[in-house]
């Protein structure tokens, strides 16, 4: 699965609602919750997501045992990107991961399974510099 949107804070809610109401006694989120979150929760989103799950390699299909997830982590994203076309097989690098639009970081995990073997687990963090506060910096000096 490849997407450039990705899911926000109100796309997880709209989710729960909808795997909610599919079972039998369940409610939805009340709209008075959906605005709280709106209101007061920052906007987080992942975006340029990638996930994949197999337990069979499927080569037609782009897939190889094991679980793998990449994508870019928003925070009160500027703007909806613009879709770009990527191969489907070899998508290559995430997009850039600009601060300016929001961007906080990225991420790509790969999980191999192999029989008889202890999975395996590469993954490699991006984050952009960022502030916690006056006295706590991450990221390179100023």
């Amino acid at each position: 699965m490849q997407t450039t949107r990705g899911l926000q804070s109100a796309d997880l809610i709209t989710l729960a609602d909808l795997f909610s109401t599919s079972l039998g006694d369940a409610l939805e989120f009340p709209e008075e919750a959906k605005q709280w979150v709106a209101d007061n929760l920052p906007n987080i989103a992942i975006r340029d997501l990638e996930i994949s799950f197999a337990k069979v390699d499927n080569e037609p299909l782009c897939l190889e045992v094991g679980f793998k997830i990449k994508g870019s982590l928003y925070v009160n994203p500027t703007s909806t990107p613009e879709y770009v076309q990527r191969e489907p097989c070899d998508p290559g690098p995430l997009p850039p991961c600009l601060k300016e639009e929001g961007c906080f970081g990225a991420v790509d995990i790969d999980v191999s399974l192999s029989a008889g073997e202890i999975p395996s687990v590469k993954g490699t963090v991006f984050l952009n510099p960022f502030d916690i506060g006056d006295y706590i910096h991450i990221g390179p000096g100023n």
